[in-house]
């Protein structure tokens, strides 16, 4: 499924995307989510999941390094 932009975090609490808990989310979850959803769709989605655990649940999440770079996740739309 392809979401139109800009989502934001309420968007993805309120469509159930909150991902299970994980201290840090990688590419591996990235890869499954981008079965559903765009790239930066799929990107946001971790981010938000790393958000919600940290500050609304109090336990650390983290994303790694390469889900940092929007731009990457961009290209990847662009070329589909």
């Amino acid at each position: 499924m392809k979401e139109k932009h800009p989502l934001v975090y309420s968007d993805v609490v309120r469509n159930g995307w909150i991902q299970p808990y994980k201290s840090l989310y990688t590419m591996r979850d990235f890869n499954r989510l981008h079965k559903e959803h765009d790239a930066v769709t799929s990107r946001f989605i971790l981010i938000c999941s790393a958000a919600y655990y940290s500050l609304d649940e109090g336990r650390e999440s983290w994303v790694s390094k390469p889900l940092l770079n929007v731009m990457t996740f961009k290209l990847m739309d662009a070329k589909q």
